[in-house]
């Protein structure tokens, strides 16, 4: 079996071009057979001829040359016998080339198929590997130092994030990394986080020359020149000697032919065999080039003498320099599944020889039910080794931080509201912390409070995870002025944290609001509870009072800062206060309308409640046909209206009970009378006047909270005492219910009645705080939560009204979502077509910080346009960020089940010689290269037949 050469290959040898010359020759183009592929000259007539069918066929070719000659001998006397004998031979060659095509030469072409090995490269592209890690831990300090050639101080003072380190990795020394890859197979890029994401390929490219030769055809010229052989030097180079050479042979058979006496056929036989011989020597010289040739047509023409690449190869680098120049990752991952990289990334190289498997992350796997000890147990089924490369600090995590703050989005001013804070320590021994309430401006940072925690040991357990240790405080803080305030918790560094980013909150930003709250009393007649609560709203700078007494005379001014001359009825009139006071009211003003329109203004508009029944109409008024549905807006269950004995409602309550103080309460916005002394309200409440009449509520409904209780044994419903005041929700609206009558008698405690109007000034502030929070009268902006994480899609639903407080009859609405300096524009779309003034839209979370949702609606008259408002903030993922520190224990135990290894950031450059060389070489038999299916073939039969017809008509023969 002989090697055809590979096309654009180094070595130039004689047989080589012999065999090249061979073939150009017989009219085959040597190009058509694949580089690499080996070659075989085959009959094919073999497969079908068998044993004794050669020697058949053998013998019935010479038959067919001896009846020739046989007929030839017996041809016309007038033809000279040595015509007659040529024109025999002319005929046998024919015979016999006929009988050569009859049996099928043909080169046999075996092609070696070279699979390449896969090389899988799994990047992490999760939101961990922005990570700026401190470096506790003085090994993985070092090393990072070493890779990035400076010290463990700088390392430290300036910690780079993992994502930082891994591309610099892939990008280090002109991609080295990957370009070592590829010498071992085509490399698959591709990150992930909790699923795969993008996928890069990069093609094998050896750094051998000749390898690369064979894939691409292109190759490195190198080595001496080498002297031709006396054939290649007489027959290709030198080729004016050799058709001398055949010329004289012809001029030697002309002076046969002379000799002969035959000279009719000296010129015809002599001009054929000059030319013949003569152009065939001349073609072949021309058409073939020698080794030297080509190396002196180099030389001459500047070429580089090291490498020749093709167009293939050349496309290919382009299309790969394009690759490695994008290649990097940037984090956006909300979660890491490193199970499921390597499970995905096997299956989908499925067919493939994989070399190895290579994962670059800090071995943080949070996805539920996912085991990466698992995965590898796969990859070791499949013969696939798994190489794991380390990236970020080992050490325990060590941090004191701000989990979230919370607190109103819109206040009033001289209103006292409440800033709320989550505080976590993670690996820290007991601990107490000074917690500061900051106030951030233009100008700088003040620190307006601070508190003292006190937090357990979370050191955690000893395989390596830290603990985790949290608590809760709240802050109260009472605006003096109008506008925004940027709010902040902090808490102090601790020696040597792993993240001191977040031990100041991120800024939450409350609007203070100038103007009055409107508030809408209503009062069934001028009790001992209504006089002194008048007098107490009316002066209140905060509160603009509009009342509706319900036993004044009609042509008498009702009283209050906005004096009304009739009970608001409509949803426009109701929609247009903050909060609702009802103290025992007649049943008689009002109907199923009122109370609708009522539960829409809690439901929908944020409004507020506070409910005081009394002696006189409560029973009515809450059994009453039209008024009835009144109890589905209240805090408390009743029993039935009409069982209630209406003499003990009304009969005198002589005996004095103390009030029962839900000590676990003590924290509601109503109950605090100083919010830095829980032991002081304990003490205030415990000497307020006891109570004489209640009603009877009996029991609180669920997610209520009951703040005061009645201590009589004998007014419980059950097991449980009768509820006096209890707090809830009706929607977004604040409710209260207050189902005693007398706290006009705590006005006696205290210096002026402090700590009666205290109590009642929080209770309409905590009423009317719910329409504050929906931020405008004209609608709302409602979203699942005030948090979310960079990548989730978060919906909107916004409730929307005209100027009439009617339902905004639109189709769709334009709001603006804004980050930092970044606007981005939101279609809201209507829910659907029965659903009118509700709108939903939705977005994806990508920048990190405060956003702010703003629909702008036009004004009533044509005044300033109305701005719809909701601030949130987006915040990487709790489960992503919770747990960074590398795990190197799971990476390395990944890496031994698979019979791979672990290497560290700055072994990155012993990753490639790792990786063994997997490449498969296949040998694909492909259909024979038929020689005598050629142009040059049947011109000889055609020459050969000319001949003998041009000779037969010369002497005449048939």
């Amino acid at each position: 079996m002989k090697h055809l050469p590979e096309r654009g290959g180094a070595e130039s040898k004689s047989e080589t071009c012999v065999n090249k010359t061979i073939l150009q020759l017989l009219g085959f183009n040597a190009d058509n057979i694949p580089d690499g592929a080996t070659t075989e000259f085959v009959w094919t007539a073999s497969d079908y001829l068998g044993g004794l069918g050669v020697f058949a066929f053998v013998g019935a070719v010479l038959l067919l040359a001896y009846l020739v000659f046989w007929v030839y001998r017996r041809e016309m006397a007038v033809c000279p016998p040595k015509v007659r004998y040529f024109l025999a031979t002319v005929r046998i060659l024919v015979i016999v080339v006929l009988a050569i095509v009859l049996l099928g030469p043909a080169i046999k072409v075996s092609e070696n198929k070279t699979r390449q090995a896969t090389i899988l490269v799994l990047v992490d592209e999760s939101l961990s590997m922005l990570s700026q890690d401190r470096y506790l831990d003085d090994e993985a300090a070092q090393r990072v130092a070493t890779f990035l050639g400076t010290s463990i101080d700088s390392v430290r003072a300036d910690p780079p994030n993992r994502a930082v380190l891994i591309n610099e990795i892939l990008r280090r020394e002109q991609y080295a990394f990957l370009t070592k890859l590829r010498e071992k197979g085509d490399v698959k890029f591709i990150t992930f986080s909790s699923k795969l994401g993008t996928t890069q390929v990069l093609s094998y490219s050896p750094s051998d020359p000749q390898k690369r030769a064979a894939l691409y055809g292109g190759g490195t010229i190198t080595g001496p020149i080498e002297q031709p052989s006396f054939f290649q030097y007489l027959f290709l180079e030198n080729w004016a000697p050799m058709v001398i050479a055949f010329i004289a042979i012809g001029a030697m058979l002309v002076l046969l032919s002379a000799v002969l006496k035959n000279k009719k056929l000296q010129p015809l036989i002599g001009g054929i065999v000059l030319i013949a011989l003569a152009g065939i020597v001349y073609w072949v010289a021309e058409s073939v080039e020698t080794d030297r040739e080509r190396r002196e047509r180099l030389a001459e023409s500047g070429e580089s003498e090291k490498e020749k690449l093709s167009d293939e190869e050349i496309k290919r680098h382009e299309e790969d320099a394009r690759i490695l120049a994008g290649i990097g990752v940037e984090p956006t991952g909300q979660r890491t599944d490193i199970a499921r990289a390597i499970r995905e990334a096997i299956n989908s190289a499925a067919g493939k020889q994989i070399g190895a498997v290579i994962v670059i992350t800090d071995g943080q796997n949070n996805v539920r039910d996912s085991d990466p000890l698992i995965a590898a147990d796969y990859a070791f089924e499949q013969g696939v080794p798994v190489l794991t490369l380390g990236v970020g600090d080992p050490s325990k995590k060590r941090n004191l931080r701000v989990n979230s703050v919370k607190a109103n989005e819109t206040v009033r001013r001289n209103n006292p509201f409440q800033i709320e804070a989550e505080i976590e320590a993670e690996g820290l021994d007991a601990t107490s912390a000074m917690v500061e309430l900051v106030i951030r401006s233009e100008t700088g940072e003040q620190v307006v409070q601070q508190k003292q925690v006190n937090l357990p040991s979370s050191v955690g357990s000893d395989d390596g995870q830290s603990g985790s240790a949290v608590q809760n405080l709240s802050f109260e803080y009472t605006p003096k002025t109008a506008g925004v305030i940027e709010f902040a918790i902090r808490v102090p560094k601790v020696g040597r944290e792993t993240d001191e980013e977040d031990n100041l909150s991120k800024p939450v930003r409350v609007m203070v609001r100038s103007d009055k709250a409107r508030v809408l009393l209503i009062s069934g007649g001028p009790t001992w509870e209504y006089r002194p609560l008048l007098a107490l709203l009316t002066r209140d700078s905060d509160v603009n009072l509009s009342v509706w007494l319900q036993t004044m005379d009609l042509d008498m001014k009702q009283e209050g800062n906005t004096p009304i001359n009739h009970l608001p009825a409509t949803p426009k009139e109701m929609y247009d206060y903050d909060a609702v006071i009802m103290l025992d009211p007649d049943p008689r003003e009002f109907n199923e309308q009122w109370i609708e329109n009522l539960r829409v203004f809690l439901a929908e508009h944020g409004g507020g409640l506070l409910f005081m029944p009394g002696p006189k109409y409560s029973t009515a008024f809450l059994g009453g046909i039209r008024t009835q549905e009144f109890r589905d807006l209240l805090p408390v269950r009743f029993g039935d209206m009409g069982a209630l004995d209406v003499k003990a409602l009304i009969s005198s309550h002589t005996k004095e009970w103390p009030l029962a103080i839900r000590k676990a309460e003590m924290d509601h916005p109503i109950m605090r009378f100083d919010t830095t002394n829980p032991s002081f309200n304990e003490a205030v409440w415990a000497a307020m006047p006891g109570i004489y009449w209640t009603f009877p509520a009996l029991n609180p409904k669920p997610a209520t909270r009951v703040l005061i209780e009645h201590s009589d044994p004998a007014m419980r419903a059950g097991r449980d005492p009768r509820p006096l005041v209890v707090s809830g929700f009706y929607g977004p609206g604040r409710v209260v219910y207050l189902g005693l009558n007398g706290t006009w008698r705590w006005r006696r405690l205290g210096v002026d009645a402090e700590y009666y109007e205290k109590f009642w000034l929080q209770s309409v502030n905590y009423i009317i705080a719910g329409r504050d929070q929906r931020g405008n009268k004209r609608g709302y902006i409602d979203l699942a939560k005030d948090s979310f994480s960079q990548g989730d899609q978060i919906k909107i639903q916004a409730k929307l009204y005209d100027p009439q407080f009617g339902a905004l009859d639109l189709n769709s609405v334009d709001a603006l979502v804004k980050v930092g300096r970044t606007v981005i524009p939101l279609r809201l779309e209507r829910l659907n077509a029965e659903d009118v003034g509700h709108f939903t839209g939705s977005f994806t979370a990508g920048e990190l910080g405060p956003h702010e949702i703003t629909i702008q609606l036009e004004s009533a008259e044509g005044g300033s346009p109305v701005l719809i408002t909701k601030a949130f903030d987006v915040t990487r993922p709790a489960a992503e960020m919770n747990v960074t520190q590398l795990n190197k224990g799971v990476l390395r135990e990944i890496a031994e089940r698979t019979k791979g290894e672990y290497f560290e950031v700055d072994q990155w450059q012993e990753i490639a010689a790792q990786v063994a060389d997997r490449t498969q070489t296949i040998i694909v038999p492909r259909k024979p290269y038929e020689l005598w299916s050629t142009d040059r073939l049947l011109m000889l039969l055609v020459i050969l037949l000319t001949i003998e017809w041009a000779v037969r008509k010369r002497f005449k023969l048939l």
